[in-house]
This record gives C-alpha cells, sequence and structure tokens, in this order.
C-alpha cells in the first residue's frame, strides 16, 4: 500500500469527511506517476505480491521482474496469480518446441538432478562448448550474434560476451513469448546432437 501511496488516498478521503461532516463513497486510487513495477522476488514471493496489486487496482501499471519469477516447471494452476509479468530467461527455459526442446527433455529424462535449480547451468555448458569454433567470426564481425540456448550472444571489446535474453509474459499461467524480434522457433546456431551433454544423454 505505502508502494502505491494508498494511505495518502485514505487520507485524502478523510480530510474531505472532515470537513464535509459526512461518510463519502471512496474507491482507493493508487499513485499515477509510475511508468512500471520492478518486482525482484521469486515465484514463490510473486505469487503473493501480483495479487495484492491488482487488488489496491494497480493492474493497468505494467510489472517486470527477473527468471528468478520463473521456476522453469509449468505450474499454470498456481502461475495464473503472476499473469502479466514480464521477465527475460534465456531460450532454454522457455522455448517449448525444436530441437532445444527436446535436448532439455532428454536430460530431465535420463538425469536426476535436471529439475533442480541447477537447470540453466546445463545451458551454460552447452553454449560454453558450442561457442568455441564461433570465437573467431564473432571477434571479426561486430554485427554477428550467436543464437544459443541461454540467449543471443555477441562478443564484445575485452573479448566479453553479451546477453539479450528472450522476454516471455504469465498469460492464463503460462508463459507467452512477447519478443517479436527475437522468435527462436527451435533454431540454434548449434548441432543439439553433438554435444557432451546430448551425447551423454543418449
Amino acid at each position: 500500500k505505502r508502494l502505491l501511496n494508498i494511505p495518502q488516498s485514505e487520507s485524502r478521503k478523510e480530510r474531505l469527511e472532515s470537513v464535509l461532516k459526512m461518510k463519502l463513497k471512496y474507491e482507493e486510487r493508487p499513485r499515477e506517476d509510475i511508468d512500471f513495477i520492478f518486482l525482484a522476488a521469486d515465484a514463490r514471493h510473486g505469487r503473493l505480491i501480483k495479487p495484492q496489486l491488482s487488488y489496491h487496482r494497480a493492474s493497468r501499471i505494467p510489472v517486470y521482474s527477473t527468471s528468478h519469477i520463473f521456476t522453469g516447471r509449468g505450474d499454470p494452476g498456481r502461475d495464473i496469480d503472476l499473469d502479466g509479468v514480464q521477465f527475460g530467461d534465456m531460450p532454454w527455459m522457455l522455448v517449448g518446441d525444436g530441437r532445444v526442446a527436446e535436448l532439455r527433455a532428454a536430460l530431465q529424462t535420463g538425469w536426476p538432478h535436471a529439475h533442480t535449480g541447477l537447470d540453466r547451468l546445463y545451458a551454460l555448458g552447452i553454449d560454453a562448448y558450442a561457442i568455441i569454433p564461433q570465437l573467431d567470426r564473432l571477434s571479426s564481425e561486430s554485427a554477428v550474434r550467436f543464437s544459443g540456448v541461454t540467449s543471443g550472444l555477441s562478443l564484445g571489446r575485452g573479448g566479453r560476451l553479451h546477453r539479450q535474453l528472450l522476454w516471455a509474459q504469465f498469460r492464463k499461467g503460462v508463459p507467452v513469448l512477447v519478443d517479436t524480434f527475437f522468435q527462436h522457433k527451435g533454431q540454434f546456431d548449434f548441432d543439439a546432437g553433438d554435444t557432451p551433454a546430448a551425447r551423454r544423454a543418449n
């Protein structure tokens, strides 16, 4: 309530009632000088906070979060409380078809820890292996980007890799891609069947 200045709205109502000597019909109004709300929370806490924003009539304000808001497992029944939240995450977690989805499914079937918080580290390992042959090309052509399972990767000054995550929004409890510029559709710059992880999974 304090974030949205609801107490100030309540105070204005009380002052008016005091001046007019009568009870007023009242509908709380959140502050109007907010462009967006950044929700620094994991899924469990986000499911508690987001409905409170809607309850206090702040549903018109865009809500952004980090990848921590998404557990990586489809749970529409619980995640419906996160509807409207937009967040950035890696294709490994968001793309539901194509070679990457097949590789992730194979890992989750054959590896005992695939459903833990380490899931995103598998993607990091895949890209770390797959990008090595592409480093010369990335360093010589600044506009070139490597489409990996962690993100779109480009090589900047000092040999630093820069990431461009995908953006998704919870709709009916399901993350839906809203990134129209970078729609993967399963097209990546590596052979999903020719990585150590894939060979071991097979």
